[in-house]
């Protein structure tokens, strides 16, 4: 399928799928949840007209559908379990690569989940890592044939920010799964050699080799040598990929592929995907960009891969030549005098684009204060203002307070930074091209990764979904983006279930534990593997990195005190602008580090747990579900028109 037809292939897709892979298109539980109901729409004869669409819409939609599902074990290819659902699809309509049916096989085979889950369960809810590690240890001792606990590993090990305790096991698996050298020999032709050769599950721990070298490559962000030494892991990454892609699919990834080898519907297509990665990594645009091309061809539904091709061939990731104007730079920090003070080690490399400097002590009783004296004794009166505050009086009372600073109101931008979070040096020229790309947005930020765990996205684009039917009476144009978010499927049976998040849920602040809209999580379902390079329009950036224009700051009434102490604020902003009609910019561009960890990574304690939900059952009380449709179906036109726009710009590329 050429690029011309790109835009084509999306717009038949139907509206409400439409809806939900424009966030994103990456993520085994996403892409699952996305398979699942293409497939039994397109399989039921009560299929509505919305439900599929154009003359060949049922067979468009299945097809759409089957890609989902084997992308969704892409994205957790020691999972046997959705291996045999492909399988099982496969034997009723065959569709998939005779090397790929024998891979998932053999997958599927190797996969047997345990009766018993209830300690490791437990441990993972409690992220004791190391725990977790011992109890992985162990059962992979008890049941060494069994994937199951090689994909347990495969999570524990990236979730931890334990890459060496995984390469062991890696190792030790593709000894026994895939013998004979299999063990990690980068982009060796034995095991994983050409199509139909070599043990079943060799190409499965060539690949599993390759993403564990791309992560290492990012782990090595911020040290001494980490440019030379991220090179090498991905030159190994490399390897690893474009054996697995020869293996299974007989496809070389070399940049070049020929006609008669491009991939279609059926076929492995993440070791194309991220041998390109590589190459990018590696400076060898011009070799990656065929590759893309290989995999959208096949996949016009990929809107993370559509967005970063475009702009990668574009340039966006270069950074401007200078910042976008005066900019003030705001941190504000309670009790963490080491992270501030690494936080603002990593800003002064860049302090020759920063106009000015708020330091604010939020009634630290630790040694806060006394980081915050150097650092302002460092910077210097004329561009530093410190302020000691006797008491803590919260985040969004903090921000308020820096805001209305008379010298931070004099320049152009006010950006608020995390009091752990860790810049690049030239990441003010990157927000700049942010602004110059989109400037009339409401805020600007950047990728926020794992300080322990650099190839995790803590935050990257953020967009709103919805967990609740339309309200009676809402006009057909909103009713479309109500409840966009299935339950996840069993996950015993894989079928869907009911609960409490059920499209039968009406709108209803009242309920703490099926709060009506949320905010996309994609990012924390994958590793980084440059999945959220890119830029574009989203209902809001993460806090961690969050710049304005200081005038429309001022003027939009400030962070909510309701909020206090701290969580949503940030959100509750944005999302205020977005009720206006103003939505924010964000830039995969910009990569800032995060010292403190999030989401799956994180041990939460009861007082942050509680504070965190109360903020988010006070956040849903206020906007009403006319106001949620409202901003979803405005940001859904507007990521809507920019994935258009680079889609016609990657075919303009194409023509000859």
């Amino acid at each position: 399928m050429p690029h011309a037809s790109l835009a084509l292939a999306w717009q038949r897709l139907p509206l409400w799928l439409r809806i939900r892979l424009v966030h994103g298109s990456v993520g085994s539980v996403h892409r699952l949840r996305c398979a699942a109901d293409a497939i039994t729409r397109s399989q039921s004869p009560a299929a509505s007209p919305a439900d599929t669409t154009g003359p060949h819409g049922r067979e468009d939609l299945l097809r759409t559908g089957r890609e989902l599902l084997l992308a969704a074990w892409e994205d957790d290819p020691c999972n046997g379990q959705l291996a045999g659902q492909a399988l099982l699809l496969h034997q009723r309509m065959p569709w998939l690569h005779p090397a790929l049916a024998a891979l998932l096989a053999a997958v599927h085979g190797a996969w047997r989940r345990p009766a018993d889950l209830t300690r490791y369960e437990r441990l993972a809810a409690q992220t004791d890592w190391v725990r977790l590690q011992r109890h992985v240890d162990a059962e992979r001792q008890r049941e060494p044939d069994n994937l199951f606990w090689m994909q347990q590993a495969v999570a524990v090990g990236e979730l931890s920010g334990d890459l060496d305790w995984l390469d062991g096991h890696l190792h030790r698996a593709a000894a026994r799964f895939a013998p004979s050298g299999a063990s990690g020999s980068a982009g060796s032709a034995g095991p994983a050699g050409p199509a139909g050769t070599g043990p079943p599950l060799a190409p499965l721990f060539a690949h599993l080799h390759g993403c564990l070298a791309a992560n290492r490559a990012s782990a090595c962000v911020g040290h001494a040598d980490g440019t030379a030494t991220a090179a090498r892991h991905h030159d190994a990454a490399l390897a690893h990929f474009r054996a697995a892609a020869l293996a299974v699919s007989g496809l070389p990834a070399s940049g070049q592929p020929a006609s008669s080898a491009a991939p279609g519907n059926g076929c492995w297509l993440a070791p194309v995907e991220h041998a390109a990665h590589c190459l990018v990594r590696l400076g060898d645009v011009p070799a990656a960009l065929p590759l893309w091309d290989a995999v959208l061809a096949a996949r016009p539904w990929h809107v993370n891969l559509a967005l970063r091709a475009h702009d990668v061939w574009r340039g966006v990731d270069t950074p401007e030549a200078e910042p976008a104007g005066s900019t003030a730079v705001l941190l504000y920090s309670w009790n963490k005098a080491q992270e501030l003070d690494t936080a603002l080690v990593h800003l002064a490399p860049g302090l020759p684009d920063v106009a000015r400097i708020a330091l604010l002590d939020n009634g630290s009783t630790d040694g806060t204060g006394d980081v915050v004296r150097a650092w302002a004794d460092r910077f210097g009166a004329d561009r530093c203002t410190a302020v000691h505050l006797p008491v803590n009086v919260g985040a969004a009372a903090a921000r308020n307070w820096l805001m209305r600073l008379p010298e931070v109101a004099a320049c152009d931008f006010a950006a608020y930074l995390d009091d752990d979070a860790a810049v690049p040096p030239d990441w003010l020229r990157r927000l700049a091209g942010a602004v110059r790309r989109q400037p009339d947005a409401a805020a600007w930020g950047g990728r926020t990764l794992d300080w322990h765990a650099p190839y995790m996205v803590q935050s990257a684009d953020l967009h709103l979904t919805a967990h609740f039917r339309a309200p009676e009476g809402t006009p057909p144009h909103l009713a479309a983006f109500a409840d966009d978010t299935p339950p996840p499927p069993d996950s015993a049976t894989g079928e869907p279930q009911r609960d409490t998040l059920s499209p039968e849920v009406a709108f209803s602040p009242a309920r703490a534990h099926a709060l009506p809209f949320s905010v996309s999580d994609l990012h924390a379902q994958v590793t980084d593997m440059g999945r959220f390079d890119y830029l574009r329009p989203c209902i809001s950036v993460t806090g961690c990195c969050h710049m304005f224009r200081t005038t429309e700051l001022l003027e939009g009434g400030g962070f909510s005190l309701s909020l206090s102490p701290s969580q949503y604020d940030d959100l509750e902003h944005d999302l205020r602008r977005a009720r206006d009609g103003r939505l924010a910019c964000y830039t995969g561009f910009l990569p800032v580090r995060h010292m403190k960890r999030s989401g799956k990574a994180v041990r939460m304690g009861a007082a942050q747990f509680g504070n965190g939900l109360g903020n988010r059952y006070k956040l849903s009380g206020m906007f009403d579900a006319v106001e949620v449709l409202t901003m979803r179906r405005r940001e859904f036109e507007a990521l809507e028109r920019d994935l258009l726009r680079k889609l016609a710009a990657l075919a303009a590329r194409k023509a000859p």
